[in-house]
């Protein structure tokens, strides 16, 4: 027993349904509990179990938490299904003779390259808004500006191809190696700079802007290999190469 100032203590012990007069109750430690420290659980709740209709003594709302702990389980194990559906309009009619080979989409618009060179701008139902006839063969990536007014391009036969949704804009940067990835400026259709990069095959990662003078490429890396992809979001560059 622990003698502490100001201690406050609890009997759980019922006591004796006849007692003896002129009998004090014997005090010892198994008796009562201390506060603040843990009670055990043990003496505090140690009432028979109720028995269940069926005669075996149990836990009805135990059993009850138990089963639904099990539903939420089975409903967590199951797998999430994923809706799609298959885009109509032009879509069917274009593929019908070509393969998409990528896509990109916009806040109201797609595009979709196939492997003959051509670029379609779609509406989300899948109708056929505009088509360029940007390249002689594979369109390998896509590339909106953040207006969705220039959409960029690039190609197996080397070429680069920037083109405005809106007006006749229209720019071609040949690269005379297969062009495997483009990121257009995110605010290429605000600004007067008109930049871009790019990069393929040939290990070299362009970054092309508009000079005075015209258009002007920057290395802006090169000698890991060929690039796979590029991304552009704000003022970073990202790309990916076979260097990992």
């Amino acid at each position: 027993f622990i003698h502490t100032p100001k201690i406050h203590c609890i009997s759980l012990k019922r006591a004796p349904k006849q007692t003896k007069p002129n009998r004090s109750l014997s005090l010892n430690h198994s008796n009562f509990i201390l506060f603040p420290f843990q009670i055990p659980t043990e003496r505090l709740f140690t009432m028979s179990p109720k028995p269940s209709e069926n005669g075996i003594e149990g836990d009805d709302e135990r059993e009850e938490e138990e089963e639904d702990s099990e539903e939420e389980e089975e409903e967590d194990e199951d797998e999430p299904r994923l809706k799609y559906q298959r885009m109509g309009g032009s879509v069917p009619s274009l593929l019908s003779s070509d393969a998409a080979s990528c896509i990109a989409v916009a806040e109201r618009m797609i595009a979709l390259g196939t492997h003959d060179g051509t670029v379609h701008i779609l509406d989300f139902l899948g109708n056929q808004v505009k088509e360029f006839h940007a390249h002689s063969a594979t369109v390998n990536d896509l590339c909106f500006d953040i207006e969705g007014e220039y959409i960029g391009s690039c190609s197996d036969d080397g070429s680069v191809v920037i083109n405005s949704l809106f007006t006749d804009e229209r720019m071609k940067f040949e690269y005379h190696r297969p062009m495997k990835a483009i990121a257009v400026d995110p605010d290429y259709a605000r600004k007067s700079s008109r930049r871009f990069v790019a990069g393929g095959l040939a290990g070299h990662l362009y970054f092309n802007t508009k000079k005075w003078t015209g258009y002007r490429d920057q290395v802006l890396h090169s000698g890991e290999g060929p690039i796979h992809a590029v991304k552009w979001r704000t003022s970073l560059i990202a790309w990916a190469n076979d260097a990992g």
